[in-house]
């Protein structure tokens, strides 16, 4: 078993949220919730008062709702857990079945199992337990055999690396 000292950051759990955020909503999101906005201002600049317009303008309004409190409920999430580690470092130890993470926060083992899919970033993963519940693990001190080791027990126990 070997022990890996973890180093978070306010600018990498900035970076890791913004990875996600990017990864779910995507450009095509994006592109049509502008293209939307842009024909219901067509729509307006020209007197329609349709019920077109209601459902276009209601469309809009929830599109930049969910796009907007996608990325800051993680983001205070991951900042407020990042303040409970007093200081932001972490230790991962590696094992066959398990992994552990410890901190200031506290400790928890994970079977690797749990982890049902990795999203691999410069610089750092997010390993998903479930669809918008993940741990962000940075890779900076983390040497290419153990990350190769990590990969590999994923994979055996059926999580989906992107």
């Amino acid at each position: 078993m070997e022990t890996i000292k973890l180093e978070y950051s306010k600018s990498l759990i900035k970076k890791a949220i913004r990875s996600y955020w990017w990864r779910q909503v995507g450009p095509t999101f994006i592109l049509f919730t502008i293209s939307l906005a842009g024909y219901l201002i067509y729509l307006i600049s020209n007197g329609d008062r349709s019920w077109l317009v209601g459902l276009s303008g209601t469309v809009v309004v929830m599109a930049v709702t969910i796009m907007t409190a996608l990325y800051f409920v993680h983001y205070k999430r991951s900042i407020a857990k990042l303040a409970s580690m007093g200081k932001p470092e972490a230790t991962l130890e590696l094992e066959s079945y398990r992994f552990r993470v410890a901190s200031g926060a506290g400790s928890s083992e994970i079977e690797w199992s749990l982890i049902k899919q990795v999203w691999k970033f410069d610089g750092l993963w997010l390993l998903f337990f479930s669809a918008g519940e993940f741990m962000t693990l940075p890779t900076e001190n983390i040497s290419g055999e153990n990350l190769e080791f990590i990969l590999t027990r994923l994979e055996e126990v059926g999580a989906k690396v992107v």
